[in-house]
């Protein structure tokens, strides 16, 4: 079989999958008396504010594109150099199985990068955990600084999240205060 007619029908069948996940996801939907759920989903479409929805989709596709600059500049020191688009693609497929399987979406973006790119999955793999382990450092250090700002609120949250019945389920936070 033709490997594009072949890329093609995998990511049909991630449409198709997508789908039906969605459809899942909906069916349990509460509507009002006499109202079906298309139609108040439609209601909903026809209710909200275009431009908004508009801006979000730009800023959320902005971000998406740096990550996927990211991931790219993430991979150049290890000999294997990708497109953007194949980065950006990658990227996408793995939100894609994340709707389907948590974090299933990291290992799918890279086999997905070796697909197109032939880049080794445990070469872009490797990627994918450092770039965990920055967002993660940076995470701490931004919640650091904010709670360093907040002064008198972040003692009396820590207080808050160290004492019972919030102890029990952050027992470890509460721990490492104490």
């Amino acid at each position: 079989m033709n490997s594009k007619i072949k890329s093609t029908l995998q990511y049909l069948l991630l449409i198709a999958i997508t789908t039906a996940l969605l459809w899942l996801s909906l069916r349990g939907l509460k509507v009002g008396d006499g109202e079906d759920k298309s139609e108040f989903i439609w209601n909903a479409w026809l209710r909200s504010d275009k431009g908004y929805l508009m801006l979000m989709v730009l800023v959320a596709m902005i971000s998406h594109l740096l990550r996927a600059v990211r991931w790219k500049m993430l991979l150049e020191p290890t000999g294997h150099s990708v497109t953007l688009a194949n980065s950006f693609l990658s990227l996408m497929i793995g939100y894609l199985v994340n709707l389907a399987v948590p974090r299933g979406g990291e290992v799918s973006r890279c086999y997905n990068l070796y697909k197109l790119e032939k880049t080794p999955v445990e070469v872009s793999f490797g990627t994918v955990v450092v770039e965990r382990l920055v967002d993660l450092v940076c995470l701490v250090l931004l919640s650091g600084f904010v709670l360093l700002l907040n002064g008198k609120n972040s003692k009396r949250l820590l207080i808050h999240l160290t004492s019972p019945p919030q102890a029990d389920r952050l027992f470890l936070f509460g721990f490492l205060l104490r």
